[in-house]
């Protein structure tokens, strides 16, 4: 079974990226509690039930992470992350360094560094909504001179540099029961 997961997450990525970015093999991250749901292929979609997914391949700025996102239920309670993880981390453990963003369905939208015990606040949550249909354009762009975050029509500029030569892309939900479907990601 995880086999052919694996192989449906490889044959998804290849699908769903732009044809300047390289396919997205992604593995998963085996910290989190037994019972947690592993990511699924539905309908050529990555599905997230709590489980996170990492990229297998390394990636560094500058680039930009593109995706479309949508909650399968819709609670406000339900969120996504995506974290940029420094190279070298393991599957066996949640990182503890690492550029995270959470978005709180059709509520808010966090950015913080973590970077050892405490994590910094990149920005002040800011108030995010779903387009008509209850989803999310992403668009997450790292520059030599910060960050740039788009959700939906709303961009967010930040002046953090990114603080990782190099980095994995991990991809979360939370609560496990609050699925998310992400389709046509991309990594340029």
């Amino acid at each position: 079974m995880r086999r052919l997961l694996i192989f449906g997450l490889i044959a998804l990525a290849g699908c769903a990226t732009r044809p300047s970015s390289s396919s997205i093999e992604w593995s998963i991250v085996k910290a989190h509690p037994s019972g947690t749901p592993e990511p699924t292929v539905q309908n050529g979609q990555l599905v997230l039930s709590g489980r996170a997914a990492r990229s297998s391949k390394t990636y560094a700025a500058p680039a930009t992470i593109e995706c479309e996102l949508q909650p399968q239920q819709a609670s406000t309670n339900s969120t996504f992350y995506i974290d940029l993880v420094p190279e070298g981390q393991s599957l066996d453990v949640l990182p503890v360094d690492y550029l995270g963003i959470k978005l709180v369905h059709d509520q808010q939208l966090y950015v913080w560094l973590s970077q050892g015990s405490q994590p910094t606040q990149l920005i002040k949550p800011v108030s995010v909504h779903a387009d008509s249909e209850g989803g999310y354009k992403l668009s997450v762009e790292l520059r030599p001179d910060g960050l740039g975050i788009r959700v939906n029509n709303e961009t967010f500029k930040i002046d953090k540099v990114m603080p990782f030569d190099k980095f994995r892309i991990e991809l979360r939900t939370f609560p496990p029961a609050n699925s998310w479907q992400i389709r046509n990601l991309s990594v340029y």
